[in-house]
């Protein structure tokens, strides 16, 4: 039983209703003959009941689990509040992963052969499956990722793909693209291109319709500001203490990284050598100038001795 890996009775009660609890003894069969210890089955198992718990806060099912909620799980982890699942780290993204490859394995996810088994599956549908086997080698995981989307395009602008038009087509994709986050938006819009350059390829679509398809824009960092404003400078700067060493440190580094533009290399390889013996300070830094004091040291003063006049004998 998956309970002996959680010997607090409250863990195991909070994961029980969980949609995943139905599959966890099957889960941990699969963890343990691939040779996961027990402490990583366990983080496995709390993972499974979060991915679950999460799916299911969308209204989804574990049945339409696919490769990309677990990028869309990856981006809820930094900012989850899923009650008592809140916590974020790898164990939680890999078990998550190796929660939906069990799933796949097991037939816990219809394939495409089942998916697509009904009557009302399109049958241009079931020729694009075939063509992208033959000319692409796409599983059948990709595939019925795909599925979702050509079928509701197919519903939603009709059978006959000579009736397609590229304000229709736009339009599909950023209707369902704004439904989605990031990572799910792109497979719509992946899984529309390839069916569209199906359509092109067997004659069904005129040329060129695959590049009407509009893409998504997403940059590395884009969420973070440009800049912080000169008031918020000057809070993190008062928030240092000035009575204490750490204090008046930190405060010196903020000044270096705000004023002068320094990065955070150049500040650890920051050296200050002082030799009172012969009443001279060494040379700061190389190749800029930097704070000393209440003002800035330029580069001839920072490669000039300073002469440090000893205190008059009382």
């Amino acid at each position: 039983m998956w309970t002996s890996y959680f010997p607090n009775p409250c863990t195991s009660l909070f994961i029980q209703p969980t949609p995943a609890e139905p599959y966890m003894d099957g889960f941990v069969a699969a963890l343990v003959s691939t040779g996961y210890r027990p402490g990583t089955i366990q983080r496995y198992l709390r993972s499974a009941a979060h991915l679950s718990y999460w799916q299911r806060a969308r209204e989804r099912s574990l049945v339409d689990l696919q490769t990309t909620d677990i990028d869309e799980f990856k981006e809820h982890l930094p900012v989850c509040e899923c009650g008592r699942f809140t916590r974020g780290n790898d164990y939680d993204l890999r078990g998550a992963r190796a929660f939906l490859r069990y799933l796949q394995e097991s037939r816990g996810i219809p394939s495409v052969e089942q998916a697509t088994s009904g009557p009302a599956m399109p049958q241009m549908f079931l020729q694009f499956c075939e063509w992208m086997r033959r000319h692409h080698g796409l599983r059948d995981t990709t595939l019925n990722t795909y599925r979702r989307t050509i079928v509701d395009v197919l519903q939603t602008l009709g059978s006959n793909p000579q009736d397609f038009a590229i304000a229709d087509l736009r339009a599909f994709v950023l209707d369902r693209a704004s439904r989605h986050g990031r990572s799910q938006a792109r497979v719509v819009i992946t899984a529309l291109r390839a069916f569209i350059r199906f359509l092109v390829a067997q004659g069904q679509c005129r040329v060129g319709l695959d590049a009407a398809i509009p893409s998504i824009g997403g940059w590395r960092l884009s969420a973070l500001p440009r800049y912080l404003p000169a008031a918020d400078v000057e809070r993190v700067l008062a928030a240092c203490d000035p009575a204490t060493v750490t204090g008046v440190r930190d405060r010196a580094i903020l000044l270096l990284l705000a004023r002068l533009g320094l990065r955070a290399s150049d500040i650890y390889a920051l050296r200050l050598e002082i030799s009172i013996g012969r009443r001279r300070l060494s040379r700061l830094w190389e190749n800029r100038a930097v704070w000393f004091g209440c003002r800035c040291l330029s580069k001839s003063e920072m490669r000039s001795p300073i002469t440090w006049q000893r205190p008059a004998q009382q």
